[in-house]
């Protein structure tokens, strides 16, 4: 997120004085809202952990009729403008599940159908010349940031609202929970300036980074249950901090940036993975990169998006869905390069079918060697299975 403009406010006893002047018939301004936040010491893949800053910056701002809001992405979100949450998810949700198809052998629930309206990267309106939001049954979705969905997504998506005076929502598809509201106020009431937004957003980063660092070291500790050969280690796959607001993509315990605490395992152990961030989607694929998360559901199964053309099961429009697995929990491990996916888990917060526990077990069939696993959406979410069989 920018932060150019941090001036001309006082932060006194947690209230900020002096940034709001009544003003009447302004001209039409534009106020820039960050998504998501850099944090160049957290954001570091390189050590198998990125924090996601889930959250606007700021979540409330004041606006007349007319004024522009500048959405500045720092992160791989999906936006909507509405009048609330519960109407635009009845227009568009995010996501369905699919009812006439085979559920996913990985987690016994249906697979997922994404909604290709919500994950329209970069097109209509606002990333070249801003949306006109008015209010009432209208809904303005940006889609993710356009350009490569595999470089760190960024730009700015804009939206001018000529919505009469009240409150509306702006909010997060792919991130349930990360909102904020604009509230529509009369021509001769304060508004927010960019200072206040700054400063408060400011306030809100550090809050937000300071109780997230604390839950990730809390979480970086390697923990398991039961004697050699009969021994459950468990990994949980991401965590959120900061009342939703940070979205701490890394496997826990993270071995890449402590190798001391890969698991090492003997026949007969087992791992069990736990998805406890409910407001986000991550995967175990052994091994790293075999699976990509979102393909199309086609007569011969899961196929990569995007194919050319797009394929589709006989009769029905070509389908995107993630990634739904190919190994029921309880998988027994075999050799390092062969594929066991537990497939997508969305968190529970988005409302549809998942399932947040899964696992790999050991046993005499197990050839000794390093299994490597990641998350195939966050794929720098990586750890290690050492395993040793017999007296190898």
């Amino acid at each position: 997120m920018r932060l150019p403009r941090i001036v001309g406010a006082v932060v006194v006893g947690g209230a900020l004085v002096g940034a709001q002047v009544p003003v009447s018939a302004a001209a039409p301004s534009t106020l820039t809202i960050g998504v998501d936040h850099q944090d160049f010491a957290n954001q570091r893949p390189d050590q198998g952990r990125l924090f996601e800053y889930t959250d606007f910056f700021s979540r409330s701002v004041k606006v007349h009729q007319g004024d522009t809001l500048d959405f500045n992405f720092q992160g791989f979100h999906d936006i909507a403008i509405t009048k609330s949450e519960a109407l635009a998810q009845s227009q568009q949700p995010i996501a369905t599940p699919d009812g006439d198809d085979s559920p996913s052998v990985a987690t016994g629930k249906p697979k997922i159908s994404l909604n290709l309206v919500v994950f329209a990267f970069g097109s209509g309106c606002g990333w070249t010349t801003p949306c006109d939001y008015t209010g009432g049954n209208d809904l303005k979705i940006s889609g993710p940031p356009p350009g490569n969905p595999n470089a760190p997504p960024s730009g700015d998506w804009k939206v001018t609202i000529n919505a009469g005076p009240g409150t509306y929502t702006y909010f997060c598809y792919i991130h349930p929970g990360m909102r904020g509201k604009v509230e529509v106020v009369e021509a001769d009431e304060a508004t927010t300036s960019q200072a206040q937004n700054d400063a408060v957003s400011q306030q809100q980063f550090l809050k937000d980074k300071a109780q997230a660092e604390r839950a990730e070291h809390a979480a970086d500790v390697v923990r398991y249950s039961g004697e050699p050969g009969d021994r459950t280690y468990f990994v949980k796959v991401g965590i959120s901090a900061a009342n939703n607001h940070v979205a701490i993509d890394e496997m826990f315990p993270n071995s890449i940036k402590d190798p001391s605490k890969q698991l090492n395992l003997v026949a007969g152990d087992r791992v069990a993975y736990s998805w406890p961030d409910g407001h986000n989607a991550h995967s175990v694929t052994f091994p790293p990169d075999a699976v990509p998360p979102f393909g199309f559901d086609c007569d011969s199964g899961f196929v990569a998006a995007p194919p050319p053309p797009p394929c589709a099961e006989t009769g029905e429009p070509p389908e995107l869905i993630t990634d739904p697995g190919n190994a029921p929990p309880g998988t027994q491990l075999t050799a390092p390069l062969t594929v066991v996916d537990a497939g997508d888990r969305l968190g529970k917060d988005f409302g549809l079918p998942t399932s947040t526990h899964w696992a790999v077990t050991t046993g005499e069939s197990t050839t000794s060697g390093s299994y490597a696993f990641n998350c195939n959406i966050h794929d720098f979410m990586r750890g290690t299975i050492n395993v040793v069989v017999g007296s190898e």
